[in-house]
């Protein structure tokens, strides 16, 4: 029988160095390697049935020494094919080694990055190499976001790559440990607002040079890290905003607008709600969020799970059977709503969670959030249009109201004074007192300020609008946390 093996885009510099491997009953079989394959003809074999484990690897050395990217380690049993189709290669078992283990796992079935047919006399395996993990290329990826807050235990955190040239071309994705000893881990996509995004690049120079590291670096960090109360930080990596014409803060000096844009905190609100999700970012390029906007995205997300399978953040107790199918969830904030909508108008039925804070444009699109028959819906932000009018809206649906809920919660109303604002949250009192800008801070007073671009920022609504992805309920837990605990995830 021969063997042959392949996986798409062969010539991608994240899979160079590819190492293919063929045992049969504990033999090596030799092989001829190719671009984007390998063949072997596969003995017969002595036991009944012949066993035989096929590996795949990518390791690349352009960095100068060798890193893996992907792993596919798969078990079969060599039935006798059947005169009339059947029989043949059945894969039997998958081995992983999940993350922070020294042991690796047997998981039964077939590995989800593999795709395997056989006929008489031929048998072809694919392997799905779309999307690698380029983390131990470069683990300076992850060098600001140790350097901010972080819970413990930390999550598994990844930067992953496509190899197809699919923008978007990186996801950031964070996965509880947990997830390696858990059958059912479910993936929520997040898309961030997109508007001033830079080019995103395939290349080794992004994965090599501080330029190409740092965007993502700070992205990175920027979304999954808690600020610190250290003013010598830049605004956005502190836990307290910045004021305006503040003559002693070197970073923030004669700025018309204070800064209220603070590091999320993401890793801490997931590893708090005690699900097992992957939170997966995708990376927006030229102001767009690009494929994962389309009805491409559960692919795009499926793949990610698959991945995270082959490199262990998912995995499964040994012996037992991971879940490939996992829920899907897709969430927004701001600016990443029109991407969220066009994604859900494509794929109604794909996504069991749908999250909104703070999007724009939300009641317009009540008509797409109606066909998402099967999907919850949760309405987050203080904003009196475009989340309290829209799930007042949606409340009085029918086909929606039934699966509806609201952050705050309990909700305030829209009447509310600053003061019960700052005393509804210990985060965003303690982001108000920590610079200064309202001490205490029941004494805060909104500012409007026209500036010189013609724009104007209205204060209370900026801060609020960070605050429903930044910051905490009246309870002390994060707005996100909640956002988990309440939905139907694992």
């Amino acid at each position: 029988m021969l063997l042959s093996v392949n996986w798409p885009n062969g010539t991608h510099f994240l899979l160079q160095n590819p190492t293919v491997t063929l045992e049969v009953d504990g033999t090596p079989v030799a092989g001829t390697m190719r671009t984007g394959g390998a063949e072997f003809v596969v003995p017969k074999g002595s036991a009944s049935p012949p066993l035989a484990t096929l590996t795949v690897k990518f390791a690349p050395a352009f960095t100068g020494t060798t890193a893996e990217t992907l792993r596919v380690v798969q078990d079969f049993a060599l039935t006798p094919p059947l005169l009339f189709g059947g029989g043949g290669p059945v894969a039997t078992s998958f081995t992983v080694r999940p993350t922070g283990s020294s042991v690796d796992v047997t998981l039964l079935g077939r590995h989800p990055l593999l795709i395997h047919v056989s006929a008489l006399g031929l048998w072809r395996v694919m392997i799905n190499t779309n999307t690698v993990d380029v983390t131990t290329i470069q683990p300076l990826f992850l060098n600001l976001l140790g350097k901010l807050s972080r819970p413990t235990p930390t999550a598994n955190v990844r930067v992953l790559a496509r190899t197809d040239g699919k923008f978007p071309l990186h996801w950031v994705t964070a996965t509880p440990p947990s997830s390696t000893a858990f059958s059912d881990t479910d993936v929520l996509c997040f898309l961030t607002a997109p508007q001033n995004s830079p080019q995103d690049r395939d290349d080794t120079t992004l994965l090599v040079t501080p330029a190409g590291i740092a965007p993502i670096a700070v992205m990175l960090a920027t979304f999954l890290a808690g600020g610190l109360h250290d003013d010598t930080l830049p605004p956005r990596g502190r836990d307290h905003f910045a004021r305006a014409h503040n003559p002693a803060d070197a970073t923030w000096t004669n700025k018309p607008i204070p800064n209220v844009i603070l590091a999320r905190g993401w890793e801490s609100a997931l590893m708090s709600s005690g699900r097992h999700v992957t939170l997966a970012i995708p990376i927006a390029s030229s102001s767009s969020h690009n494929a994962a906007a389309t009805a491409e995205l559960p692919t795009l997300l499926f793949d990610v799970h698959a991945t995270l399978t082959a490199i262990g953040d998912i995995a499964a107790p040994d012996g037992s059977v991971v879940n490939q199918h996992p829920l899907l969830g897709i969430a927004a904030h701001s600016n990443g709503g029109p991407s969220l909508f066009s994604a859900v108008a494509a794929s109604p039925t794909a996504f069991k969670e749908t999250w909104l804070f703070d999007t724009n444009d939300t009641a317009r699109h009540l008509p797409t959030l109606v066909r998402t028959s099967a999907a919850n819906v949760l309405f987050a932000g203080f904003d009196a249009g475009r989340v309290v009018a829209a799930h007042a809206a949606a409340s009085a649906m029918p086909s929606l109201s039934g699966r509806i809920r609201r952050l705050p919660d309990p909700a305030l109303p829209n009447s509310a004074t600053p003061a019960a604002l700052a005393a509804s949250s210990s985060m965003l009192t303690h982001a108000l007192e920590g610079g200064g800008m309202a001490v205490p801070a029941s004494s805060w007073t909104p500012a409007v300020v026209h500036l010189p671009t013609g724009e104007t920022f209205i204060e209370r609504f900026e801060v609020l609008h960070q605050q429903i992805i930044q910051g905490n309920d009246a309870d002390g837990r994060r707005y996100l946390t909640k956002a988990l605990t309440s939905s139907a995830f694992h």
